[in-house]
């Protein structure tokens, strides 16, 4: 089950998700991705640690496909995720800041 209040994400261990990024432009207008844009979601323990636990890049996209084996050996809890997009004209910008990630108990595995 795949869960969504603002920014936070909740989801059961082992499911299947799509999400699609919202992005706006400085003047509050839609982006469209181009081609050649990369979009990263980064999944940690938390803020602090080096390693991410799981990472997920679409390029031209704004569409993050989490599957069953990206989280299915995590242990259930609270993380830490943000988005970045990288423009294909070198910019850099963070459109969703670090934001919960909670992975929720399973009965089925």
């Amino acid at each position: 089950m795949l869960y969504i209040d603002g920014n936070n994400i909740r989801l059961t261990r082992g499911d299947t998700a799509y999400l699609t990024i919202p992005i706006t432009t400085e003047l509050g207008e839609e982006y469209v991705m181009q081609s050649g844009d990369t979009l990263t979601f980064s999944v940690k323990k938390n803020e602090t640690m080096s390693e991410y636990l799981f990472q997920k890049k679409v390029t031209g996209s704004n569409e993050i496909h989490i599957e069953p084996n990206d989280t299915k050996s995590l242990p259930f809890g609270k993380y830490k995720y943000d988005v970045q997009i990288d423009l294909t004209s070198g910019d850099v910008f963070t459109v969703i800041e670090p934001s919960i990630f909670e992975l929720m108990k399973e009965v089925t595995c």
